[in-house]
């Protein structure tokens, strides 16, 4: 990671450090490097620095400016140009639109707003690397602050000790990885399985039964969210089926 304090790089447009680095290509996923002196910026395939890097990109690499964007996770609005020759774009634009008396169609909007393809860019504008960058939500963002968490507990976090230090990052985790396991295996932690989805078939009746014993009824969903029981919802219905099923086995038959 480039040390943005000292180098004489900086990223065109705002992020928040750190970075998913790019394996084959230059800089980083989901933002552009700018060199302060010159105010080029840099092309993620070369390394070269230009003002307008669309052209670049479309005569030397014949690639489309929308492939470029997506493939290093760039915003669709975001010009592949300096901050400099943007400035005169601007300008020029400004004064084309005062000459021509430009008056939005608000028709048209309304037809793009609907268009498949309209639809297409929103969709990749909430999962580009840049977004994902802003939200926190990157790779090297959510390694980070699982590094954090392990820090603080002296070992791998489990998924109650995200709970405790860092919710938001459990939230993340599951929202992009469906479970914390699926995270670990991906990014080379150690498996950690639930020993409550290893409890046999008599030990869940022998759980369910003995909470009937403590309370003389049987258990309610509100139980298990007080964690009144040592077994889990999910531990019956990966054994049962259903909840159902399971405390018609256990049966609850205080003559037994």
């Amino acid at each position: 990671m480039i040390n943005f304090e000292e180098a004489v790089v900086e990223t065109l447009f705002k992020v928040e450090l750190p970075l998913d680095t790019l394996e084959n290509g230059y800089g980083y996923l989901g933002c552009i490097l700018k060199h302060k002196k010159s105010g080029k910026i840099q092309c993620h395939i070369c390394g070269k620095w230009f003002d307008n890097l669309s052209t670049h990109i479309q005569q030397t690499h014949k690639l489309k400016i929308e492939n470029y964007k997506r493939k290093f996770g760039l915003p669709m609005g975001y010009g592949l140009v300096s901050e400099k020759l943007a400035s005169i774009r601007s300008k020029t634009a400004l004064k084309n639109m005062e000459f021509m008396h430009y008056i939005p169609d608000k028709n048209l909007l309304s037809k793009v707003r609907k268009s498949k393809k309209w639809l297409k860019s929103m969709q990749y504008a909430r999962t580009n690397a840049s977004f994902q960058n802003k939200k926190g939500i990157c790779d090297s963002q959510i390694d980070n602050r699982f590094i954090i968490v392990a820090d603080i507990v002296g070992r791998e976090p489990t998924s109650e000790d995200l709970l405790k230090y860092d919710k938001k990052l459990y939230s993340i985790i599951r929202n992009k990885y469906m479970t914390i396991n699926k995270y670990r295996k991906i990014n080379g932690y150690e498996y950690k399985s639930s020993t409550k989805e290893f409890l046999t078939k008599t030990q869940i009746i022998a759980a369910l039964r003995k909470f009937y014993a403590l309370y003389g009824r049987a258990p309610a969903y509100k139980d298990f969210q007080r964690k009144c029981l040592s077994v889990s919802q999910t531990a019956i219905r990966s054994k049962f089926g259903s909840f159902n099923k399971a405390m018609m086995v256990a049966s609850f038959d205080t003559k037994e």
